[in-house]
């Protein structure tokens, strides 16, 4: 759900790209949904992991706060009727809540193999 949903957005955009109320929305704009939530991906481990190594007890609570945002954000972003709620809603927030559910498989992993 993380990784791929954002990997694929390229098709997702041409979906929204011929329907409506996204059919006369750039592509640009479709296209930015997808870059920002990759771009969280990549970027907030890098200060999550320090913050999770910090406060650890916050781990388990964190992942169930993420995969809630995460749903609801998906949810509600079917009901979005202009391209600045994709951006904010499946960019931005499945962006930042899908980095929190990344972190502590990597914390754990790293953990484990030590």
């Amino acid at each position: 759900m993380l990784w791929g949903y954002a990997g694929a957005f390229g098709s997702v955009q041409l979906y929204l790209s011929s329907h409506v109320p996204f059919s006369s929305a750039s592509l640009g704009a479709l296209g930015a949904v997808g870059t920002i939530c990759l771009a969280l991906f990549y970027i907030l481990p890098l200060l999550l992991i320090s913050v999770f190594r910090r406060f650890p007890h916050h781990l388990r609570i964190s992942l169930w706060i993420a995969l809630a945002v995460n749903t609801a954000a998906m949810f509600a972003s079917s009901f979005a009727t202009n391209v600045g709620e994709l951006i904010f809603l499946q960019g931005i927030v499945c962006g930042a809540a899908g980095a929190v559910l990344y972190v502590p498989a990597m914390i754990w992993v790293q953990v484990r193999a030590t």
